[in-house]
């Protein structure tokens, strides 16, 4: 029994990474030679040999996730490792261990990997980089908001690019006020830095529109700032004041918490969502940006509320679609047989699928049973949601600059608003839709 127990828990490890993988081949928008070598390094490895071997590719499987995250591809992985053939830990080994750790959680060994890592003078300049960015999260996540500071400043006179420049920044301020706050952090780095192993991207858009962007971020809130002060009539020493930890923010708001707000708010339907921690993610999040007067990249709540949407999706509309079409003698497969054609996401697929079945008249005529607007919602609003709901989602994976006007946008997709409960958002129609 014991051993059953140990084979279940290893199948869902497998599964995870096997999940984690495919999100990350799908953000990072791979070519299918890529998916190939994620699929013959890792995945196809991962079940066969004995399961210390088995163990081997899963932890290097975990060290490739963390790489896509940063831009490296799975082809430049495979080399390295193909590479080196010693027993010695070189600098670059050292990178994959402690990024692999990383994702794994283990920040106290990822941070002594990464050390190790980049006392290595060869280490090529994009590894580096990616280097001091996962020791930069280790220390955060570790509550060490001293360390992290000193390890910014060394990334902030590391790179070199525009963009780049403007992520430190960006992840300075996002950093202080989390330690102000008394927020520890969760999950991944909310931005982090496109790379190749040799260095940065260099974005195809020109310095005068980056320079040109960064300014109106600055120009929005230094207008958002002017407005509260003329609205409120307080003097700027008043409003500096406002800005500290208010009361209820320094006291440590749990998930519980979290989900309870969003029952009270939005409905009991909160509670039997597939994937209710993503969405409570997203919510603390988003407060924490909001209160700081934040209007830096809100990519982790995009991605968070996009990762609510999807799990809802591959847990009940996809599977009740399934079944129901099953019923009328047809089946998924026969109308789209895989998900790379839509992306590889369950997103794209579903509205890839969707939009097949109404451009169908037989197909469509197989859910005239279902009530109208149902019917309208799978076929006419659901593809437009979904579509505008990758768009965001993948902006924001790409690390494009994303701010609370896109937050604001995929929060009212996602949950609609209160006040308005008779246009509830998507998460609510599709754990409500019945098939």
């Amino acid at each position: 029994m014991e051993n059953q127990l140990d084979d279940n828990f290893w199948e869902l490890e497998k599964g995870k990474l096997r999940e984690a993988l495919e999100e990350e081949a799908d953000y990072s928008g791979l070519a299918v030679e890529q998916r190939t070598i994620i699929q013959e390094t890792i995945l196809k490895p991962l079940d066969e040999g004995d399961k210390s071997f088995q163990k081997w590719i899963w932890f290097l499987g975990w060290a490739l996730v963390g790489g896509l995250k940063f831009g490296f591809l799975p082809s430049e992985f495979r080399t390295n490792f193909a590479r080196n053939t010693s027993s010695e830990v070189n600098g670059e080994d050292a990178f994959w261990f402690g990024l692999a750790l990383a994702e794994l959680a283990d920040m106290v060994k990822a941070k002594q990997y990464i050390n190790v890592a980049l006392k290595d003078s060869s280490l090529p300049r994009g590894i580096r980089l990616a280097s001091l960015q996962t020791k930069v999260w280790s220390h955060v996540r570790l509550g060490e908001y001293g360390e992290a500071s000193a390890t910014l400043n060394e990334l902030a006179n590391a790179v070199s690019t525009s963009p780049n420049k403007y992520r430190v920044d960006y992840l300075r301020g996002y950093i202080s006020a989390l330690g102000d706050y008394g927020i520890t952090a969760g999950g991944d780095m909310p931005q982090q830095f496109p790379l190749y192993i040799d260095g940065e991207v260099v974005p195809e858009i020109t310095v005068e529109r980056v320079d040109s962007r960064i300014q109106d971020a600055a120009l929005r809130e230094a207008e958002d700032t002017l407005k509260k002060i003329q609205r409120e009539d307080v003097t700027i020493t008043e409003l500096l004041s406002n800005v500290k930890p208010r009361k209820e923010i320094e006291e440590k708001r749990s998930h519980e918490e979290y989900g309870q707000k969003l029952v009270t708010k939005y409905g009991d339907w909160v509670n039997n969502l597939a994937n209710k921690g993503d969405l409570i993610n997203a919510e603390f999040l988003y407060d924490s940006l909001y209160d700081s007067l934040s209007d830096r990249s809100w990519r982790g709540v995009i991605i968070d509320y996009a990762k609510a949407v999807e799990g809802e999706i591959k847990a009940k509309l996809l599977p009740g679609l399934r079944n129901f079409l099953m019923k009328k003698g047809t089946t998924l497969e026969n109308i789209l047989p895989n998900k790379v054609q839509s992306g590889g996401s369950d997103l794209g697929y579903a509205e890839l699928v969707l939009k097949r079945i109404a451009e169908n008249q037989i197909l469509t005529n197989f859910l005239s049973v279902l009530p109208k607007d149902t019917v309208s919602f799978l076929l006419n609003e659901l593809p437009v949601s979904l579509a505008e709901v990758r768009e965001l989602r993948n902006r924001a994976a790409h690390g494009d600059f994303v701010d609370t006007k896109d937050a604001k946008k995929m929060r009212r997709l996602v949950l609609g608003t209160p006040e308005t409960p008779e246009k509830p958002g998507l998460l609510k129609r599709l754990h409500k839709i019945n098939l």
